[in-house]
């Protein structure tokens, strides 16, 4: 799974950085639609999970690992040039505005759950929700948010 997050809560360049590591996807790895699934995480980006059985993917679990690994390290390093950006501004930063793509969790939010968090004194809550690509490059981020309301 790939992970984009904007560690400022600024969504519209997460999405940026998502849309740019998808078509990288597309791009550099040939995968197709039926390769990926993609989600808005409710709070501050989105994931894209790369199946298992997408082309050049193993059935061993560690070799699967590997290869996200691989596949995670070329779009950082991608989207690092495309935002003009170098390691040593922070090996998992994508983006001016401080988007990263995070390493692999401990955990995994399953599809449709509800993140809340505290925002200026007040709870506010999301779900993940799933997009195609079609949508993740055709919606606005309002619409996206608008979908997610828990």
């Amino acid at each position: 799974m790939i992970d984009i997050d904007n560690e400022r809560e600024n969504l519209d360049d997460a999405l940026v950085a998502t849309r740019n590591a998808v078509e990288c996807l597309f791009s550099c790895y040939r995968l197709n639609d039926s390769n990926i699934r993609l989600f808005f995480t409710g709070h501050k980006g989105f994931n894209i999970e790369i199946l298992p059985t997408a082309p050049g993917f193993a059935p061993m679990l560690c070799e699967q690992d590997k290869k996200a690994n691989e596949i995670r390290e070329v779009i950082i390093d991608e989207l690092q040039l495309k935002a003009g950006l170098t390691s040593k501004q922070g090996r998992n930063r994508v983006s001016l505005e401080d988007t990263v793509i995070d390493g692999t969790h401990d955990y995994v939010r399953l599809h449709d759950s509800i993140n809340m968090w505290i925002e200026n004194a007040g709870q506010k809550a999301r779900r993940k929700i799933s997009l195609t690509r079609d949508e993740l490059n055709s919606l606005s981020l309002r619409e996206i948010i608008a979908r997610s309301k828990a």
